[in-house]
């Protein structure tokens, strides 16, 4: 649920991005700074200028979840969200943008999905999608998929919860 901006080398001169919602405020975009936007929520964003970065982000994973029932079965894992090694990334001046920082995820709920949205021009530009909730059996739910963007990886399958033993061993001598 961390995602951070690389400004790209190629980046010639300075812009301001300044963005709303989750937190509020301006930084100054320079060449080879990172730009981290770690809390949660939605974000607004504008550039002074073209600002061409590569971005890296996850998304929220799914809970995992605890047994059903008196069956002594441990329920699954939910699945990884899915990510972006990097993608590049131009935010141009005059447009809005929409950034989706998704929240931790309590025990039986989905993770979220991650976007980045061109709001002027309804492109979305990122869309990496959170995983499922673990299953109340022991089966492990599946992880979020990678569906816009590039060096897309998608998400993992959660881990098998325990199962309880069934009948008994009898160890004896004769």
């Amino acid at each position: 649920e961390v995602a951070d901006a690389d400004s790209a080398p190629a980046l010639a001169s300075t812009v301001t991005l300044t963005y709303s919602g989750a937190a509020s405020g301006s930084l100054t975009a320079t060449p080879g700074a990172l730009t981290y936007f770690t809390t949660t929520g939605t974000y607004t964003i504008t550039v002074s200028g073209p600002y061409t970065f590569l971005i890296r982000a996850i998304a929220a994973g799914g809970a995992g979840r605890p047994s059903s029932g008196p069956s002594g079965n441990g329920g699954g894992g939910g699945g990884s969200g899915s990510y972006t090694t990097g993608t590049n990334v131009t935010l141009i001046p005059g447009k809005t943008y929409t950034l989706v920082i998704p929240p931790a995820v309590t025990s039986g709920t989905n993770g979220a999905a991650l976007t980045l949205v061109n709001t002027t021009d309804t492109v979305t530009m990122i869309s990496l999608g959170g995983g499922l909730s673990g299953s109340a059996s022991v089966a492990g739910c599946v992880g979020g998929t990678a569906a816009t963007g590039s060096g897309l990886v998608n998400g993992q399958t959660g881990g098998t919860g325990s199962t309880e033993a069934v009948g008994g061993s009898t160890v004896g001598a004769s």
